[in-house]
């Protein structure tokens, strides 16, 4: 690859070269092509030259020849006596007689087409043949489109009308895996907590609960609050601490790996996490929160999102 690159460089650089400019001894040095770079130019020009002389020769127009009889008949009806004549279309599809006019012997007579083809039919004559064109069949109605599942309500009805009505048309159900399907209820007194999708259960998880029973009433009371709540964000606890006052002091993952904190009518803290005492499920051992095993709440988690309804019954 190297050398073939010297080559081209060196085709393509001028050479000093002295030449005899008189022709008496005056020699002087100018730059000069390579002899192989000249010998391609001046190659390349003398095959474009031929090539060009030889397509002008094999080109040139052939002169006009006579035309076949059929078309040179065709050319003279199409002319007529005064110039040239529009076509008239002329059918003889329905089986009616077509009167023959008289016309001149190179031209041929309307009948002898085809069925629909045009024939070419002089002004003083026209009148003398019979039209027979089939009217255009009609083209069915469309059908109307069935308006039981295509009923539009106007959002803004105007005055002294009705209230829209509501959409009549049936709704699917959703399709599998839709996370706003799915709700939480919570049992204290069975210390269970079922994930639901719509009215299927899909989960039940074993849980403790608050240390006192019934509703909570105020803050530090260790009650679990009941009612309908909702899911207001779930954040990462892997790394929280907390001292349950039981003498062992901050103890670390005491929430587990999540924290799914509930808007609990007011009450602040409450929330589904994990716990560093699993054994401690199946009792009421926490101060207001719902406990799960970590690898219950890593599973739930998947299913959790924000604004998700949770129902808490005693």
């Amino acid at each position: 690859m190297k050398a073939f690159c010297d080559f081209l460089r060196k085709i393509l650089t001028p050479q000093m070269v002295w030449v005899d400019e008189n022709q008496q001894g005056h020699w002087v040095q100018k730059k000069r092509m390579h002899p192989v770079l000249r010998a391609l130019i001046w190659g390349g020009g003398t095959v474009i030259a031929a090539i060009f002389a030889v397509s002008c020769f094999w080109g040139a127009p052939e002169p006009d020849a006579p035309l076949p009889a059929p078309q040179e008949a065709a050319m003279k009806a199409e002319k007529g006596p005064d110039g040239p004549q529009q076509p008239v279309p002329v059918s003889t599809e329905s089986g009616n007689v077509v009167r023959k006019p008289d016309l001149p012997d190179d031209v041929t007579p309307a009948a002898s087409h085809k069925p629909g083809t045009l024939a070419v039919v002089p002004d003083e004559i026209r009148p003398s043949i019979t039209r027979d064109v089939p009217a255009p069949a009609e083209k069915p109605a469309p059908k109307k489109k069935d308006s039981q599942n295509s009923l539009k309500i106007d959002p803004n009805p105007k005055k002294g009308q009705s209230e829209p009505k509501k959409d009549i048309t049936p709704k699917l159900p959703a399709p599998p895996g839709r996370r706003k399907e799915y709700w939480i209820h919570i049992d204290k007194g069975d210390y269970t907590l079922s994930l639901y999708r719509g009215q299927n259960l899909m989960r039940t998880y074993s849980i403790a609960v608050g240390k006192n029973p019934g509703n909570k009433q105020a803050i530090g009371d260790h009650r679990t609050p009941v009612g309908n709540f909702r899911v207001v964000s779930i954040e990462n606890a892997s790394k929280w601490k907390h001292d349950f006052g039981d003498g062992k002091g901050k103890i670390d993952g005491a929430y587990g790996p999540w924290f799914i904190r509930l808007d609990a009518g007011g009450w602040k803290g409450i929330g589904i996490h994990g716990t560093h005492d699993p054994d401690s499920r199946g009792t009421m051992a926490t101060e207001g929160c719902i406990r799960l095993s970590n690898e219950e709440i890593q599973d739930l988690k998947r299913y959790a999102y924000r604004n998700m309804r949770v129902v808490i019954e005693e």
